[in-house]
């Protein structure tokens, strides 16, 4: 395959840069400034001059604005769990994800829906999942309901990730809260960029 194709990857990551590059260019407001072996090429980007964002500047930009009506909530929960519905952060590479949300609404909404965006500590955006796509969220005004997303087998390679829940009713904005960071371990996976994964949703 190698010998017969090549494709141009662009990424600020260089955890996927070193794990699917052999030949990297670095450039700088359009300008090259290096090309050659993918080491070096990493070792002239961390070197460059580039305007000093901390890490939570960072986090902050990528995550905001947060938001929460008030008015529409008599209660919302939601975090990364086990099967069983227990808190969890920490994830194998292959293993099955959870994410819980239990939430006690003020009205009966047209349509519920849920969005969880995922990025790589670093800033690169990863993946989505949202409920868009299922018919028939079951919910009860101020009863307490809840709801589990499903992520067989994750494909994610070994990192932190940042995401938020958003929280809507088909066009009206209601939510937007991080949530907590999701650790995953284990063997890499060469999976990169923005990648669709299976996931499904239920009512419990």
């Amino acid at each position: 395959m190698r010998a017969h194709a090549a494709f141009v990857f662009v990424s600020h990551s260089m955890s996927n840069i070193k794990l699917f590059c052999d030949r990297v260019m670095v450039l700088n407001k359009g300008k090259m400034v290096f090309i050659g072996d993918p080491e070096e090429a990493i070792s002239v980007y961390e070197g460059m001059k580039f305007p000093e964002i901390s890490p939570t500047e960072k986090r902050n930009e990528i995550l905001k604005p947060q938001h929460f009506d008030k008015l529409k909530f008599n209660f919302l929960e939601s975090y990364w769990c086990d099967i069983g519905g227990s808190k969890k952060q920490k994830f194998s590479t292959g293993e099955d994800l959870y994410f819980k949300i239990i939430l006690n609404l003020t009205f009966t909404p047209e349509k519920l829906i849920f969005g969880i965006p995922i990025w790589s500590e670093d800033g690169c955006y990863v993946t989505g999942f949202t409920s868009n796509r299922v018919n028939g969220l079951k919910i009860k005004k101020n009863k307490k309901n809840t709801y589990i997303l499903t992520v067989p087998n994750i494909p994610f390679t070994e990192g932190k990730y940042i995401s938020n829940l958003s929280i809507h009713d088909g066009l009206e904005f209601l939510s937007r809260q991080e949530n907590l960071n999701l650790s995953i371990t284990g063997p890499a996976r060469e999976t990169w960029g923005i990648i669709d994964i299976q996931h499904s949703w239920s009512n419990l």
